[in-house]
């Protein structure tokens, strides 16, 4: 059956729309400089590095998406899949479109006194693109024809951010007052950039039919188009990522709101 129009313009808009997510990827992810570097493990220091970071527990939490692309609105729902066992993490976050089906990001590798150390990154929509992090060598390597990145120390991936900034807050939330900034490179499927987030005060939201008080991280656009990202993790919820928003300077507009969760350490 032909598309008609209206089709082609509903999918030219979610495209958008998922373009738009997956750019920080829950996404979600410079501690700049001195203060803000990510705590890194040495042999005269393992137990001031064994408190560097608190992974959260491992927990299933969904979305409502609403956005606005070039000037209509639109709906979605996306999933965060999070799981940690014997030094391994994995995360997967799902996003299900109409008519364009299922994107998802996925992220594994290990757990380190320093947190997250991802070793591969893929996207998945209609094919898969993929970045695998080369801890010997110091290297990032991209599928397709993209050139390889220098993988620096503490370095993520455009999902992990958002769980590695989880786990430094909750092991030190003193050390992240408002006006702190953290430093991570951050590995997307085509390219690494390095990403600072500035703590801002702190928000109570009202998600899953619950008050909840909430860390707020910015990362400020950097040139015009750039994308910026405000990022909230619930202090309740061990740190997890419950609203993950993304702005143009074009008006376009995505927000990512948690509707309901379930922690396997807690059971709630």
């Amino acid at each position: 059956m032909p598309i008609g129009s209206s089709e082609r313009q509903k999918r030219a808009i979610l495209g958008l729309a998922i373009a738009a997510l997956a750019h920080p990827a829950l996404l979600i992810a410079e501690p700049a400089a001195a203060a803000t570097k990510t705590p890194r493990a040495s042999a005269a220091g393992k137990r001031a590095a064994a408190s560097a970071v608190r992974v959260p527990a491992a927990a299933t939490l969904r979305y409502r998406v609403t956005g606005r692309v070039r000037g209509i609105g639109y709906k979605a729902d996306a999933r965060l899949e999070w799981r940690h066992q014997d030094g391994r993490y994995q995360a997967q976050w799902s996003l299900e479109l109409p008519l364009l089906g299922t994107r998802t990001q996925r992220s594994e590798g290990r757990l380190t006194l320093d947190g997250l150390a991802p070793e591969r990154f893929s996207e998945r929509s209609r094919s898969e693109r993929s970045a695998s992090f080369d801890a010997k060598n110091q290297r990032i390597r991209f599928s397709g024809d993209q050139p390889d990145a220098v993988l620096e120390p503490g370095a993520q991936d455009r999902l992990s951010v958002t769980l590695q900034l989880a786990a430094l807050l909750a092991a030190a939330p003193k050390r992240y007052p408002p006006g702190a900034r953290i430093t991570l490179q951050t590995v997307g499927v085509r390219g690494a950039e390095r990403w600072v987030w500035e703590v801002r005060a702190d928000e109570t939201l009202t998600l899953a039919a619950r008050k909840l008080p909430c860390v707020h991280l910015l990362r400020e656009p950097r040139e015009e188009g750039d994308i910026g990202v405000d990022l909230w993790l619930a202090r309740t919820l061990e740190y997890l990522p419950v609203r993950l928003r993304l702005t143009q300077d074009d008006g376009d507009v995505a927000d990512q709101q948690l509707q309901a969760f379930d922690m396997q350490s807690t059971g709630r």
